[in-house]
């Protein structure tokens, strides 16, 4: 393409007559962007995966404007030997529950020790404490324990069904002035108090689990990789590069430009004002393994020309240039396609990603054409080609075997495609974390033995002021509380109700009979303002009515349940609610597990058409930038089957796909077009600029390109690998999958591609002069 020789050839004039200016240029524009990296701002809030549109963030924070949007931190307590039911364990728990309540940000705590249960004296209604003060006899002790188990609202919440672990429930209502300061503060004080219960308290263990813990643990997945898996992939990469370059100067030159690439992207997100989740901190990881193809093909070419030719090193960069411009161009053109595409998504942070590595890929073609030339004029190292392997004995195999590839490749593509439905949708947000940190620990622990550790909630509107004490209301609440504690996974169901029916038989004598829901309206009324107004100061029913007492909540307390599990749930639900209630009292479910699984497929719909899009514009880009339609359909090929095979590979091996897989097709095209675009450059170029047949453009294309597309994609496989290993499951599966992709790409590429043009490209006629390529 002489257009492209003449871009190239300019570009290579101005480098060399003001290398210096050009590297200076390069720098001033990094450290005006690295200036941005004070900006930078990481947030540990759960919410900021949701945008303001987001329904499933509407009806999350039309909850907490009922009911308040207060944070939770649980500290369970369990027991290692005997009852939670003796003397000085109840002290140490009331104890515990008034410390709780001392905690930095807290509007209050409950546990075993403070909840209050109605009783009647005749026609006055009071609240007493489940468990008042002691010392008690041993007599006592067992009968309370047996009031405590019998307790419906107690039960699978503040006391497991073993009576060996209980929980205190800490609330805090955090300014909001900064939050992850905040929650970090909170956090530090109930570690330090649970290390204190602990010590004074041999025999009790405590568990941390709560929105504010959940919190927490996302910072510690990230500050556990930045300590382990960041360092282990620079230095996988550092062993790599050092090994493949063959030299310390080329070395340093790559991890010069990867490093500035990576930072101009941070620096630019500061100075946005971006804040960091633990998923867009998946970018700097992304954007240094991306950079480093573009430095291993111009270092390549440009190495190899000067030892084979004896050029100049100014000549040598020229035809470096010359060689590469297109497959550097189009390899960064359709990263950043893929990644822009990330938009669609609808969860900030992935849009964060795929802008972040958006800039920083495109700063590393920037910064690879400009400071890596100018390095290479100014320094003129002696570097030697690129450790070799023995590729054309591949080339031979696959002129040799092209016929049994090609049937074996498309059948093996044509399988593994087909196992791609075995995937099934839905993550479970627990295990987001590696079992190595304290909050999956912590979580499980709970969930086996006091109270579900997932929750889905209802806001329930009545319609009208005081209507939540309408019977028909709470018949039909009732009803679906029964429907709701009959389906699968559902351990615990709250509702208002528990607490009228209990009230009724109190006012009836405590006859076992009447615990069941007031007749009248005005009866469950009275009992609820007579009971509120009998609870002590600081206490209410606001955690299950709202103010003017028009909506009540509903709470379901869930076994370990993927996301996908529990927005079905919610759908059966709602479908119930459709078919039962009136159109007034009709909600939808909302809470953490439900909010991830509505936007995870949201985001696979948006995902879905950015893809197709994508696919379009890659296709589109091929077509033109070789001028041959056969040579641009026959790449496609190469480029998607890696994917599809493995997703397909995916559903036999792991066969679950959530929120960050989501994005994986995006992140890995550039990845996959990368090798194919330099293969079929130099297939072309030999075709083309030298006149060899389709044999010879293959080995030519081996032989040129093949020891680059191997070390990069070793390179690529390395960082990523990395990235598989860390503690936090979105970014982990992310890794897995896009190693599994691109190792397929290169066996695709070395394979499959070449046996395809050796079929498709025999015998056709040369385009005419004006399309011919320089690479």
């Amino acid at each position: 393409m002489p257009r492209l020789d003449l871009i190239a050839d300019t570009w290579s004039r101005w480098l060399i007559a003001a290398p210096w200016a050009w590297a200076s240029l390069a720098l001033m524009l990094a450290l005006g962007a690295v200036s941005g990296l004070p900006g930078l701002r990481f947030t540990t809030d759960y919410q900021a995966y949701f945008s303001d549109e987001n329904p499933a963030l509407q009806a999350q924070r039309a909850l907490e404007r009922h009911f308040g949007s207060r944070h939770t931190v649980v500290l369970a307590v369990s027991a290692d030997q005997g009852s939670l039911f003796e003397n000085p364990r109840l002290d140490a728990l009331r104890k515990l529950t008034d410390d709780m309540g001392l905690m930095p940000y807290a509007t209050g705590a409950s546990s075993l020790t403070n909840f209050h249960t109605p009783r009647a004296d005749g026609d006055d209604l009071s609240a007493e404490a489940l468990v008042p003060d002691g010392p008690f006899s041993a007599e006592a002790l067992v009968a309370l324990q047996r009031e405590a188990l019998a307790e419906p609202r107690v039960l699978h919440g503040l006391l497991g069904a073993s009576g060996e672990v209980t929980a205190v429930v800490g609330y805090f209502d955090l300014p909001g002035e900064d939050g992850d300061r905040e929650t970090a503060e909170v956090n530090a004080a109930i570690d330090a108090l649970a290390l204190r219960f602990e010590a004074d308290n041999p025999g009790l263990t405590t568990y941390q689990i709560g929105s504010l813990p959940f919190n927490q643990a996302m910072a510690d997945a990230a500050s556990f990789d930045l300590r382990n898996r960041y360092p282990l992939a620079m230095a996988l990469m550092i062993l790599l590069l050092w090994w493949s370059l063959r030299g310390v100067n080329p070395m340093f030159i790559t991890l010069g430009v990867i490093g500035l690439s990576t930072l101009t992207a941070l620096g630019i997100a500061g100075h946005l004002g971006l804040r960091l989740t633990t998923a867009s901190m998946a970018a700097p990881l992304i954007i240094l393994t991306l950079s480093v193809s573009d430095c291993v093909h111009v270092l390549s070419s440009y190495f190899k020309t000067r030892q084979e030719a004896d050029l100049s090193p100014a000549e040598a960069l020229r035809r470096a240039l010359r060689i590469n411009l297109l497959g550097l161009s189009l390899t960064t053109l359709t990263t950043v396609v893929g990644f822009v595409s990330f938009n669609l998504n609808d969860s900030p942070p992935f849009r964060d990603l795929g802008n972040l590595v958006a800039i920083g890929v495109t700063a590393a073609l920037f910064y690879c054409l400009t400071l890596l030339p100018a390095w290479l004029l100014i320094t003129q190292p002696a570097g030697r080609p690129l450790r070799t392997l023995q590729l054309s004995r591949v080339a031979d195999f696959v002129i040799r075997r092209q016929r049994p590839i090609r049937r074996v490749g498309i059948v093996i593509v044509l399988a593994l495609t087909a196992a791609i439905p075995l995937n099934r949708f839905g993550d479970d947000y627990v295990k987001f974390f590696s079992p190595v940190l304290d909050f999956r620990q912590d979580t499980e622990f709970v969930g086996q033995h006091l109270m579900g550790v997932q929750f889905l909630e209802y806001a329930v509107p009545s319609g009208a002021d005081g209507g939540i004490s309408e019977p028909d209301y709470l018949h039909h609440l009732q009803a679906f509380a029964e429907w709701l504690r009959a389906q699968p996974g559902v351990r615990k169901v709250s509702t208002v109700n528990e607490l009228l029916m209990r009230l009724n038989q109190v006012m009836h004598g405590d006859d076992p009979s009447m615990y069941r829901l007031p007749a009248q309206r005005d009866m469950a009324a009275q009992y609820l303002l007579l009971f509120e107004l009998a609870l002590p100061s600081g206490s209410d029913l606001s955690h299950l009515v709202n103010f003017n007492k028009s909506v009540s909540r509903v709470t379901l307390g869930l076994n370990e349940m993927t996301n996908e599990d529990v927005r079905q749930l919610d759908n059966r639900a709602q479908a119930w609610m459709a078919a039962n209630w009136p159109a007034e009292m009709q909600t939808t479910g909302t809470g953490v597990p439900v909010m991830f699984a509505r936007i995870a497929q949201r985001n696979f719909k948006a995902m879905l058409w950015g893809n197709l899009i994508t696919f379009t514009l890659v296709a589109l880009i091929f077509v033109l930038a070789f001028r041959h339609w056969r040579i641009g359909a026959i790449s496609l090929i190469p480029n998607f089957a890696p994917m599809l095979m493995g997703f397909g590979l995916w559903g036999l091996l792991v066969g679950q796909v959530g929120m960050s897989l989501a994005v994986v097709v995006s992140l890995t095209l550039g990845i996959v077009v990368d090798d194919s675009i330099h293969f079929l450059a130099r297939y072309m170029q030999g075709r083309r600029n030298r006149g060899l047949d389709p044999d010879h453009a293959v080995r030519h294309a081996f032989g040129d390109v093949g020891s680059a597309l191997w070390i990069t994609t070793a390179t690529l496989a390395a960082g990523f690998a990395c990235l598989s290993a860390s503690s936090f499951l979105l970014s982990a599966h992310l890794g897995m999958l896009t190693v599994l992709i691109i190792v397929l790409a290169l066996i695709a590429d070395f394979l499959l591609l070449p046996a395809l043009l050796l079929w498709f490209d025999r015998g056709a006629p040369d385009p005419p002069a004006g399309a011919r390529p320089s690479g």
